[in-house]
């Protein structure tokens, strides 16, 4: 038996962006309507979006809403949600699932979303379970700091640009995790030398800078101007 309340936990409070995937005339657009009306920034894109891959990973929503009403629909949006499975997941991302009235959804889909909605699709039972969703993951993103497009797994040694993991050294995550740990603080390079490297290393600061370019290398093709200099002083995470 389904429940009737549609109370919402305190979860909800994050829940301010959604992307609601769908085909042309389906009820993508209705949907997103309904969750702008609770308050969610929300916005429906077609599965045929050129661009929808980057918009989901770079975009950061607090939910993927993907309508599913027809066999078709649920295979685009099993094709539009795989290459982004990852990331989203890495992001900590609810991916629910709006179907019609048949029984099941195809394995496929299934595998990839977190939940389903059934019709007739309300609002409030959509971002209730889009919270228990996430709350359901447990503390799976309290470990993820980022800031545009670079998420870091801070226990998990893990690293993801734009949703797609990357391969970092030890130091270069570790300069990375501090520099992310004090966003929007200048770190010299003094003191990124001594938490780093430790205070008995004997080599200089422009062993600094030779790792700060080499990070920046690595993820300047989406995060060009992430890791700022700060002229006569060190280093910094752009706000």
């Amino acid at each position: 038996m389904r429940a009737q309340t549609h109370e919402l936990p305190p979860r909800q409070a994050l829940l301010q962006q959604a992307l609601v995937l769908g085909a042309p005339g389906d009820t993508s657009a209705a949907l997103a309507a309904g969750l702008a009306r609770r308050g969610v920034n929300a916005e429906a894109v077609p599965y045929a979006d050129a661009g929808l891959r980057t918009r989901l990973l770079r975009s950061r929503p607090d939910l993927v809403l993907a309508v599913a009403l027809t066999l078709p629909a649920e295979r685009a949006a099993h094709m539009a949600l795989s290459p982004v499975l990852e990331g989203l997941r890495a992001l900590a991302v609810p991916v629910l699932a709006a179907v019609g009235d048949r029984p099941a959804l195809t394995g496929d889909l299934l595998a990839a979303v977190d939940d389903v909605v059934l019709p007739p699709h309300h609002a409030a039972e959509t971002l209730l379970r889009a919270a228990l969703a996430a709350q359901r993951r447990g503390n799976a993103g309290a470990t993820l700091i980022g800031a545009g497009a670079l998420t870091v797994d801070v226990e998990g040694f893990r690293v993801w640009l734009a949703g797609t993991p990357i391969s970092l050294t030890y130091t270069e995550f570790q300069l990375v995790r501090l520099l992310l740990l004090n966003r929007g603080k200048v770190l010299t390079r003094q003191m990124l030398l001594n938490k780093i490297w430790g205070y008995d290393y004997l080599g200089g600061l422009r062993t600094v800078d030779v790792h700060i370019r080499r990070l920046r290398a690595k993820i300047e093709g989406e995060a060009p101007h992430l890791i700022e200099t700060v002229r006569h002083a060190g280093y910094r995470i752009a706000e």
